[in-house]
């Protein structure tokens, strides 16, 4: 399933198909279904309100949630700043901590740029 979810925000993301961020995914959501089709959420995001009002509104307007594992993989996937290896990799050669933000991910594909196969 994480593989999948991966490719399907990949080509979501070449056609400028994914909105990032829980602001942008509550937006959508709140607007109605008829634009949102799919929404990713971190299992691990550490803002339960978040998590709550995002699953809630997704159930309501009909919208499949799939939730990843991490919030480091769902920002990944969607190309949220630099890489997390990459963060990690400058932080081990300054000899410090890896800051890693956010610290909750979301992400929803939008009708306007889904691909049929």
């Amino acid at each position: 399933m994480i593989t999948a979810s991966r490719d399907v925000l990949s080509i979501a993301l070449k056609h400028g198909g994914v909105l990032k961020g829980v602001a942008e995914v509550l937006k959508a959501l709140e607007l109605g279904k008829s634009k949102v089709k799919m929404v990713f959420l971190a299992e691990d995001c550490d803002n339960d309100e978040y998590k709550k009002i995002v699953s809630t509104l997704a159930k309501q307007q009909g919208v499949p949630l799939v939730e990843i594992p991490t919030w480091v993989e769902l920002k990944d996937f969607c190309k949220l700043g630099l890489a997390s290896q990459v963060i990690t990799r400058i932080a081990e050669e300054k000899g410090k901590p890896a800051k890693i933000k956010p610290r909750c991910s979301s992400a929803a594909i939008i009708v306007n740029y889904i691909i049929k196969q």
